[in-house]
């Protein structure tokens, strides 16, 4: 009896003692996912989501895009603009008296410049965006309107041009011929300075003949000489092409206020290397 009373209160001794320390959580079992204590407030704080602090990346999928779409209709301006000014650039006063390779420039920008500063155009403002640029304001954005109006009176090729070296497929146009000479070719051209023929003097080259006459003098050098054609010469600007490594004899001929023949001035031979450019002069 007395050993049944002793470990039934042993037993009870030992059940006391365990359960306490079984309610206490111990560190290698606690759980990873229990929610931290709320504060005092009673409102329990929760971390706010990770916030993607990186910069959008200004060269991004619609660069591309955007970028076309501003150099199509750069092309779109300068085709209609070059249809425009062919009216004035085919018109024949303007070719008589204009000197096409210093004016056709000029006109074109200042044409140019004008649509674009009359109607606000900002294409290349919108180009330089596209690529990260911020917006342009006062003497900026004068400046890239300048440049757009540059680029629109360079012409379609111009345009086409930029087209190709960014990456996009150019757009067909009509090829233009080449502006310099190949090695087949060189270039002859004849002055006069008048100081007793009246009226045309013929110009006379061998081998070939009578190639055209002069119906001026020569115009002193000057800023007018850059922009005007010079009826003293043959041709009234540029020159006439020939072959090179043939020796011509060039001559010219007149006649006085009587139509009477002037002792002709003497002759002149020469021969022109592959891309030479020579311009001759007379008197007479």
């Amino acid at each position: 009896m007395m050993r049944a009373l002793l470990a039934a209160l042993l037993l009870l001794l030992s059940l006391q003692v365990s359960v306490p320390a079984l309610a206490q959580p111990t560190n290698n079992t606690a759980d990873a996912n229990v929610a931290a204590p709320a504060p005092p407030g009673g409102q329990r704080v929760t971390q706010p989501p990770a916030v993607n602090t990186t910069p959008a990346n200004p060269n991004g999928p619609t660069v591309l895009p955007e970028s076309g779409q501003a150099i199509v209709k750069l092309f779109v301006l300068a085709v209609l603009l070059e249809s425009a000014l062919a009216l004035l650039f085919n018109w024949r006063p303007f070719v008589v008296y204009f000197d096409g390779r210093a004016v056709k420039p000029l006109v074109s920008f200042v044409v140019a410049w004008a649509v674009v500063y009359t109607f606000d155009l900002r294409d290349l403002e919108t180009l330089l965006k596209a690529y990260g640029s911020t917006a342009l304001g006062g003497d900026g954005l004068r400046i890239s309107q300048i440049i757009e109006a540059m680029i629109i009176a360079g012409g379609s090729s111009g345009v086409n041009t930029l087209l190709r070296n960014l990456g996009f497929r150019a757009i067909p146009t009509q090829e233009l011929p080449p502006k310099q000479l190949d090695k087949t070719q060189a270039w002859l051209s004849v002055g006069l300075h008048r100081q007793s023929a009246v009226g045309p003097v013929y110009v006379d080259i061998q081998p070939g003949g009578t190639i055209g006459t002069i119906t001026g003098t020569m115009r002193k050098p000057g800023w007018s000489s850059f922009f005007l054609r010079d009826t003293g010469r043959l041709p009234a600007s540029g020159g006439m092409v020939v072959d090179p490594n043939v020796q011509y004899t060039v001559s010219v001929r007149g006649a006085d206020g009587q139509q009477n023949p002037l002792p002709s001035p003497p002759e002149q031979k020469v021969t022109l290397a592959p891309r030479a450019i020579v311009d001759l002069e007379f008197t007479l």
